[in-house]
């Protein structure tokens, strides 16, 4: 089993630890691959600007900086601790409309991309490949029934509320699985993983209800809960 964390921030954006004391972090704590996936966040709504004003994003200025400092550190830390690192970023779209908000990791990234741009621009530049492309290659996998609802409401609406809870409803009913299994860590594990999420959920409706997020869109945007 290898150990991995492909969300990680640093004081590149919003993270409390330089990106050279993050590294050793991990590697010392016996990480095999790590992502540093700082925040790219669009610059055209009044979020997005204090977020530039304060310097917690990676800009189009400083990218070229960010990305040859995770390219020495990678470097470095598999010498000093075998460990794999793999230069990302998390492009936040931020928003008054949650239904146009939204966060998603981009890894291996080789150019700059704007969280300003579309949605569909993003995941072309991102990935390499077309919505229909993407869906062609999960059609065969268990994935397909969300892949394919997602990007109905991304093109339709432009919100990825869907691929957000249909991967949460999809991960809670493997997850239900191990209520069934009498031995064995996986429940406690299920267990364990369905309460963050139930308190994920408080603290949404919470946050919404504090923010006057219209109801409608806070129940569309719930996922199913362990029981």
């Amino acid at each position: 089993m290898l150990l991995c964390d492909f969300h990680i921030h640093t004081r590149y954006s919003d993270g409390a630890v330089e990106l050279r004391k993050t590294v050793d972090l991990f590697g010392q704590a016996g990480f095999d691959a790590i992502a540093i996936t700082d925040h790219v966040v669009n610059g055209d709504s009044s979020f997005g600007k204090l977020a530039h004003r304060f310097r917690f994003t990676v800009n189009e200025d400083n990218y070229e900086t960010y990305a040859d400092h995770v390219r020495q550190e990678a470097e470095r830390a598999w010498d000093k601790y075998g460990m794999l690192i793999i230069p990302g970023v998390e492009i936040s779209k931020n928003y008054i409309s949650s239904d146009k908000s939204a966060h998603f990791l981009i890894l291996d990234i080789k150019e700059f991309i704007p969280a300003c741009w579309s949605y569909e621009k993003i995941f072309l530049e991102g990935y390499a490949l077309s919505l229909s492309d993407l869906g062609a290659k999960l059609a065969s996998t268990p994935y397909a029934g969300v892949w394919e609802r997602a990007v109905r409401a991304l093109t339709e609406r432009e919100t990825f509320i869907d691929l957000e809870r249909g991967s949460e409803d999809f991960l809670m009913t493997y997850l239900r699985r191990a209520r069934y299994m009498v031995f064995g860590p996986e429940p406690v594990y299920a267990y364990g993983l369905a309460k963050k999420r139930e308190l994920f959920l408080v603290r949404m409706v919470v946050s919404g209800k504090i923010y006057e997020i219209p109801a409608a869109v806070l129940k569309e945007r719930i996922s199913e809960t362990y029981v």
